[in-house]
């Protein structure tokens, strides 16, 4: 079970019939990402030249994994002005309809301002990517990038405006709280009364059903980050569970999954039977 996935609360057949099929189109990305990889890998010794990469990109015009590869070879050989033509190309060529693909252009795009641009370019090619994409995708996409740069500061500027664009999204609350953690974990940053404040204004702003994902999701993350203490004794109770209509079944799968995270054996087993005491207490007397 990957504890990071919110599907265990989520109980509608609606959302149930949409994770399935989020499911399905990842794996058929997946497959397509690896046929592409495994091409250019027999080609590897043939890509050498801009003739080699134009005469696939014939056969494979709607590829982002082609394209950008193909923006690395332009950039290692003939600079970035090079890079920004191919990119801006490959905007062009590929079909508006596949949108994962051209996210992952502008994704690309991004990381080349990043690394090889100025500030400036790489504000511009945002504003671009804002309105050419799904706005929440692209914040999430530079916010990664700064992350990885280790610019907690950018993150956490970008964050903030996620909260206000987004405030009824419980994953934007709980991406701000992950960067927080991280960088509490990273610089070693005293966050605890911004971390409470931010709690605080995350369950001001979303609606109640989606509270529990809330506190769940900070639990896990909290055990995650290194305070398995305060994971551990994070509100998500059985009566704060039962109170938002959470099903009972799903009730003792989040609270198991909880403990089962940091404690041993023995104790997932005591939990479990703890838990379905409740279960059982619940169907007697409700």
């Amino acid at each position: 079970l990957n504890l990071d996935e919110d599907y265990f609360i989520q109980t509608s057949a609606k959302s149930v019939k949409k994770r399935k099929s989020e499911l399905e189109k990842f794996k058929k990305e997946e497959q397509i990402r690896k046929q592409e990889e495994n091409l250019l890998n027999q080609k590897g010794e043939e890509l050498n030249s801009e003739e080699a990469y134009e005469r696939i990109i014939l056969s494979n015009p709607n590829s982002s994994y082609i394209w950008v590869s193909y923006v690395a070879f332009n950039m290692e050989k003939s600079g970035i002005d090079k890079a920004r033509h191919t990119i801006e190309r490959a905007l062009k060529i590929i079909n508006f309809r596949n949108e994962n693909e051209k996210l992952n252009l502008w994704t690309a795009y991004l990381n080349l301002e990043y690394n090889f641009g100025k500030e400036q370019t790489l504000m511009r090619v945002f504003e671009r990517a804002l309105q050419a994409n799904s706005p929440k995708q692209v914040y999430y996409k530079m916010i990664e990038l700064y992350k990885r740069k280790k610019n907690y500061d950018m993150v956490e500027d970008l964050c903030k405006v996620m909260v206000k664009k987004f405030k009824n999204s419980a994953r934007v609350w709980l991406n701000y709280i992950q960067c927080l953690l991280e960088k509490k974990k990273l610089l070693n940053a005293d966050i605890a009364e911004q971390l409470k404040q931010l709690m605080k204004r995350a369950l001001q702003s979303l609606p109640k059903r989606k509270h529990i994902k809330l506190l769940s999701q900070y639990a896990i993350m909290e055990f995650k980050f290194g305070n398995s203490e305060k994971g551990r004794t994070t509100s998500v109770s059985y009566t704060h569970l039962r109170a938002h209509e959470t099903p009972e079944h799903l009730v003792c799968r989040l609270l198991l999954e909880k403990k089962k995270i940091v404690f041993s054996v023995g104790v997932v087993i005591k939990e479990l039977i703890i838990s379905i005491c409740f279960f059982i207490g619940f169907l007697l007397f409700d």
